[in-house]
């Protein structure tokens, strides 16, 4: 019984960490994100440049692939991601 409670409560503490981290990751992407598409340039018209656009594409892309590889750091399920780290 005290081998139950062990990983039950180790479960919850990686629980814990894993969701603390994991929000705090995605409020930094989101910071980002959102810093970058107000101070993006902008045309008389407001829309959004060329060059704009193609930042933002290219930041919404690696912000997807930052956070496939946090996943694989944190997640023991995605171990063969993790050689990409």
């Amino acid at each position: 019984m005290s081998q139950l409670l062990l990983k039950v409560a180790q479960s919850h503490t990686f629980w814990m960490k894993s969701y603390a981290l994991t929000r705090s990751v995605q409020g930094r992407m989101n910071d980002l994100g959102m810093l970058c598409a107000a101070h993006a340039a902008r045309g008389p018209d407001g829309q959004l440049t060329e060059e704009s656009k193609t930042l933002l594409t290219d930041l919404a892309r690696n912000l997807r692939l930052v956070h496939l590889l946090f996943w694989a750091d944190v997640s023991s399920l995605l171990v063969p991601l993790s050689i990409l780290v």
